[in-house]
């Protein structure tokens, strides 16, 4: 099967400066880091690639309260976890931003490199069955404000059924 490229619209002419090299494709996130942790060089390159030096810029930063926030130090631990462990689990507390990071995190390792081409995204959240369903639609979410009109093709299904054979026979070890 052939691979399909992303396109926001075909045809789509835009003054929108993270387009302007990419208008009909979203090869501007291809390769790029998800985030310059050392803060001197994500200065310095935010600045030479105007605003285009890794993923969570290139999308916008995450956002509470109309406020951009950066990607904190306690993040860079979850996500080092994430690169080199299979299963992480997290005991959190709610409100710390964990759910936008990993958000930004999956749609870093789609739109980055083929890693995860052809491959399903399975989303399991918390006790209440409409959480998932909010997740993606945060997630599709995150391109509205540099990508506006991106049309993304997805699909939530609140039938638990259909993937517990898999779950339950999953094994954690």
């Amino acid at each position: 099967m052939k691979p399909k490229k992303i396109v926001p619209c075909p045809l789509y002419n835009t003054d929108n400066p993270l387009l302007s090299d990419h208008a009909n494709e979203l090869d501007v996130f291809l390769n790029k880091p998800f985030w310059i942790w050392d803060e001197k060089e994500h200065s310095e390159q935010f600045i030479k690639t105007n605003g285009k030096c890794c993923h969570v810029d290139i999308l916008g930063r995450p956002q509470k309260n109309g406020i951009d926030f950066p990607i904190f130090d306690y993040q860079k631990l979850i996500f080092d976890a994430i690169e080199q462990n299979m299963n992480v689990w997290i005991l959190k507390s709610r409100g710390i931003g964990l759910s936008t990071f990993l958000i930004y995190y999956l749609t870093w390792k789609i739109l980055s490199s083929n890693e995860l081409q052809h491959r399903t995204i399975l989303i399991v959240s918390g006790t209440r069955e409409i959480h998932a369903n909010y997740l993606k639609e945060k997630m599709a979410g995150l391109f509205e404000r540099n990508f506006p009109l991106l049309n993304l093709s997805t699909k939530y299904t609140d039938d638990p059924q259909i993937y517990t054979d898999t779950l339950l026979s999953y094994n954690c070890n």
